[in-house]
């Protein structure tokens, strides 16, 4: 176990000793950062190879640009693990269809990667 702290020296260490995961702390907490500054609340990050994924949960806002969206419609690098319906009684929908659409008032449950997750996001804030 080594802390590194800058990309450049991580990608040299990973390279001249044949490691195979190298981050530096940076890159572990950015997408988390950047997430929950942005809106969502990050539940939890972890890398693909050297991709940043999140999990994430994202309320949904009347008149958002969610709101009525069906799960086909979403990127198909974004997954919806659950929807907590907070219209109804309260229930945890998991998995949800493919037909099954978001609606205002819902706690979406996201994973996927982190440019995805903030573009979902953009969406969401940018309205129908």
């Amino acid at each position: 176990m080594l802390r590194v702290f800058e990309r450049e020296l991580g990608s040299r260490l990973q390279e001249s000793f044949g490691f195979r995961h190298v981050w530096s702390t940076v890159a572990l907490a950015a997408p988390w950062f950047v997430g929950a500054a942005l809106g969502m609340q990050v539940l939890y990050s972890f890398y693909v190879g050297s991709h940043p994924f999140l999990i994430a949960r994202l309320r949904i806002e009347p008149g958002g640009g969610l709101d009525g969206r069906a799960m086909s419609e979403l990127s198909a690098s974004i997954r919806v693990i659950a929807i907590d319906r907070r219209s109804g009684h309260g229930e945890l929908e998991h998995p949800p269809r493919r037909g099954t659409r978001l609606a205002a008032g819902d706690d979406a449950y996201l994973a996927g990667p982190y440019e995805e997750l903030l573009s979902v996001l953009r969406s969401e804030r940018g309205g129908a």
